[in-house]
């Protein structure tokens, strides 16, 4: 790419093809995580959970970082900087409510 005039590159974004399959995935082993949490809490107050009443979600696609400082300027050998194949992090963050049940 240097050697052909480029020398600064801009808005570099990644993505996945199955991003959507991927994120969907976190979101039901981060609700089936919430509810084992819930249980332990509930527990250890003698009680149990019953349904959900609240359901609220954050999601983040956090992408791989690009050494911006390889595209500056071509080395004296004229070596072309590349963009090595990165990693995608899939983050869902939820919180459930879910109601205390009295264990009778």
């Amino acid at each position: 790419m240097i050697s052909s005039g480029v020398n600064r590159i801009d808005n570099i974004s990644f993505g996945s093809s199955e991003r959507i399959n991927l994120e969907s995935e976190a979101r039901k082993k981060a609700v089936q995580n919430a509810q084992q949490k819930a249980r332990e809490y509930a527990g250890a107050l003698g009680q149990e959970i019953g349904r959900a009443v609240k359901i609220s979600e954050q999601t983040a696609t956090v992408m791989p970082a690009v050494n911006m400082r390889s595209f500056a300027v071509a080395d004296a050998a004229e070596s072309e900087p590349t963009i090595a194949p990165g990693e995608l992090e899939i983050r869902v963050n939820v919180q459930v409510s879910f109601l205390l049940l009295a264990d009778d």
